[in-house]
């Protein structure tokens, strides 16, 4: 609102108050009331000043002064889009133009130094386009929006200096069309201004594409090391000349920030720093040993090569955690007869580290989690935990934060019983802003949950591909074989899922549940075996694997499951030695290349389907077979023998002319045949199902995963416990599941079970 020219006003000059108003001006009274008080003490000591404008002769009515200066600034905006899974058969949803997420990110531009009150910008009051944001939520224009007019009062007053983040996400492509542009209007109460800011979408011509916090073992709390990649979406050469980070610079607020580290120093793949047109940039930085679990703003600005005076900025908000990769194996907990927790027992917990698994959705488990104790059972297997974590200041410790994969809180967010949508999935989470634990999304429904994109720290998503049918999808309307099924969807639509999941979620890391053992479900539907067969299993893994996940979790491994499934135990222990082994790929890499290589003739075919994953020491590349068969008697897929193949893959500049490239699984490394093309390397092999590959310029790469993977074999043995080779312990594990309430399979015996049953009834 203006100011008036006098300060003595007419009897009858009164404003209009509404009940919103009226509690504005009373909110403003009340922080306005020390300046109040000090003109009116200063007009009782000097009353021919206050009343110098009565007393003067009548004068030409002067022009309002200008408003106080308002030095807020828009100094970067970043719009996501949002991306359709292409190829998944959704149940009566028509194509929608796809939405996108944008962040703006404002600054006070006034003086750091400056003391004056006017220097500080208080943007509670603020409307979009004419609105406040919340009515857009509210008129299903946008997803969810996270913006002033919601926050806590000591979250909108930006000091000088000082750096937020508005964002919101839309259901409408009207909002993130490139160069369009849109107005925000602050109302500072405290300080009687009001300003506008018009804010312009930017042509995206370059992107964060990965964006993770890493630490060695070393230091399982503090990161220290930003692993980024960049990608080129335009025609010019990009530079990297320095990052920034911002943090919260008090302890009350997670959502001001300022500047704490300029970071010159960068490591880049390719070594030049030059990112050229379509190519992809990998870098590393060292953060500043303050660095802080909790909110962070990341800025990194690029310089045209070719033109030193074109620069550009590229922005990111997200949560400070490190990352590490981790295995999860879902409700693994359970109330025995004796009216314990099975995770006493230490059958059990032998069974899941055998299994490599080190995650599971437990919180405080008495006679477990509390057993840290020399030879106690959570010091001899640990799991880290996936819950709630309330109450907060309990988990938020620097003992236990490392123990937290995140907090899960919601459930599935997506299905009819814990339904909640975007805006109450963002509010719901607001809590644990304050504190360093970062928190998970389960999602389940892909034709919707690029709305979810931005609200969660760790996006995670779980659909089956077999015998569970789900509401989102029509399974016999995909058109892959002859005759439709109705009992499964194509294998390969894992990885659909996991690519679009990833791409709505940029620059962020995402998890995967794969569907493995599981004896929960009520119905069978036209599928008898309701968990996948080995050889599904392996492959639905690699899908999700070769598209890039930062941890993997197991739909589910339950006691009961993993007896009644026994043949899945030895495919996912193999299947997590090698995710461990290749550990660096997935944490330090980034996403590159997919696409389909068709069986030539009349009616082309799938054969394999080529993934790809960089990162500086190198390229993982996976060869998932297509041309797998129906066993429609059984309603299971069948993979073909191996046959002679040849795989073409693309690499980066940085990766270009590889000095080696050799296969990789959980028993070893091969010498295979390859030759350097101009796009990549292309190998010459006899495969079938899933075929994994590294190339790499780093001659002491092979040995160090060849050490990894014998380190990861050789702790399997350690354990001296194997319940899918040996039947004495699969009986111990039969027994405790028997003991857990579940029902167990009935086996054959052996001949010398036989001649022991008959001398003991002999007996």
């Amino acid at each position: 609102m203006e100011r008036r020219a006098h300060s003595v006003q007419k009897s009858d000059a009164r404003l209009s108050f509404t009940e919103e108003n009226r509690s504005r001006f009373h909110r403003f009274l009340r922080r306005a009331r020390p300046f109040l008080f000090s003109a009116i003490f200063y007009s009782l000591l000097f009353p021919g000043q206050a009343l110098h404008a009565q007393e003067k002769a009548p004068a030409p009515a002067p022009t309002a002064p200008a408003e106080p200066a308002f030095p807020l600034k828009v100094v970067g905006v970043t719009v996501s889009p949002h991306e359709h899974p292409q190829g998944i058969e959704f149940v009566g949803q028509a194509d929608q133009p796809p939405g996108g997420r944008v962040q703006i990110f404002v600054r006070n531009a006034a003086n750091p130094d400056s003391n004056k009150p006017e220097d500080t910008v208080n943007i509670n009051v603020l409307q979009i386009n004419g609105n406040e944001p919340k009515r857009y939520v509210f008129n299903k224009v946008w997803a969810w929006e996270d913006t002033p007019a919601d926050w806590p009062e000591g979250d909108t007053s930006l000091t000088p200096g000082a750096l937020s983040v508005f964002s919101f996400n839309s259901l409408s492509p009207d909002w993130v069309a490139p160069e369009s542009s849109l107005t925000m209007e602050f109302t500072d109460w405290i300080n009687a201004r009001k300003n506008t800011l018009d804010v312009k979408l930017p042509k995206t011509e370059a992107r964060i594409s990965s964006l993770c916090f890493l630490s060695g073992d070393r230091n399982s709390l503090r990161p220290d090391s930003l692993v980024f990649y960049l990608e080129n979406l335009s025609q010019k050469n990009w530079k990297v000349s320095s990052v920034h980070i911002y943090q919260p610079y008090l302890k009350s607020s997670f959502r001001l920030l300022k500047e704490i580290a300029k970071l010159e120093r960068i490591s880049t793949y390719p070594a030049s720093g030059v990112l050229q047109p379509g190519q992809k940039m990998a870098a590393i930085v060292s953060p500043p040993s303050h660095l802080k679990l909790t909110t962070a703003v990341i800025e990194i600005a690029l310089v045209n090569s070719d033109n030193s005076a074109e620069t550009l900025q590229l922005w990111e908000q997200l949560r400070v955690r490190r990352e590490s990769f981790d295995i999860g194996a879902g409700w693994i907990s359970a109330s025995m007869e004796n009216g314990s927790n099975i995770l006493t027992s230490e059958t059990w917990l032998k069974t899941l580290k055998f299994l490599h698994i080190n995650t599971a959705n437990i919180q405080n488990v008495p006679g477990y989690t509390d057993q840290t104790n020399a030879g106690g059972l959570y010091s001899l297997y640990p799991l880290k935990f996936m819950g709630t974590a309330q109450p907060l200041p309990q988990y938020d410790t620097d003992s236990t934060l490392p123990k937290f994969h995140a907090a899960e809180s919601l459930g599935n967010v997506q299905d009819e019983i814990n339904h909640c949508s975007p805006q109450d999935s963002l509010d719901l989470l607001r809590v644990y802003g304050g504190f360093r634990i970062p928190t998970a999304l389960i999602l389940t429904d892909p034709w919707s949950w690029r709305h979810y994109a931005g609200i969660s720290d760790y996006p995670h998503f779980n659909t089956s591909r077999l015998a569970i049918p789900n509401l989102f999808e029509s399974w016999d309307h995909y058109t892959r074989w002859d005759k439709p099924i109705s009992w499964a969807a194509p294998l390969e639509t894992m990885g659909v899922l996991t690519r679009n999941l990833r791409d709505n979620s940029r620059p962020l890391s995402i998890a995967a549940w794969v569907q493995g053992p599981f004896d929960g479900w009520s119905s069978a539907g036209e599928r008898r075996r309701l968990a996948p067969t080995p050889e599904e299993l392996r492959y639905l893994a690699w899908q999700a694997l070769g598209a890039r996940v930062s941890s993997l979790n197991w739909f589910n491994l339950n006691i009961g499951s993993l007896v009644q499934y026994r043949d899945l135990i030895t495919p996912i222990r193999k299947v997590n030695r090698e995710a461990l082994t290749l550990e660096i790929f997935f944490l330090y890499g980034d996403s590159w290349q997919n696409r389909v290589q068709l069986i030539e003739g009349e009616k082309p075919r799938p054969d394999w389907e080529l993934s790809s994953i960089i990162c500086p020491r190198g390229a993982l590349l996976c060869a998932l077979d297509l041309d797998y068969e129906l066993n429609r008697s059984g309603r299971t897929f069948e993979f073909r023998r191996p046959r002679d193949s040849k795989f073409e893959f693309s690499l980066p500049l940085f990766l270009k002319s590889p000095l080696e490239v050799f296969r990789i699984d959980a028993d070893g490394t091969y010498d295979v045949a390859y030759q350097v093309t101009s796009q990549g390397v292309e190998i010459t092999d006899k495969q079938s199902l899933a075929a994994i590959y590294v190339a790499t310029r780093d001659k002491q790469l092979r040995p160090d995963l060849e050490k990894r993977r014998q380190y990861f074999a050789q702790e399997e043995l350690d354990y001296k416990f194997d319940p899918a080779e040996n039947r004495k312990d699969y009986h111990l594990l039969k027994s405790l599941a028997k003991q857990a309430g579940s029902i167990v399979p009935e086996e054959p015996l052996t001949e010398e079970e036989e001649k022991e049953a008959e001398a003991n009834s002999s007996f």
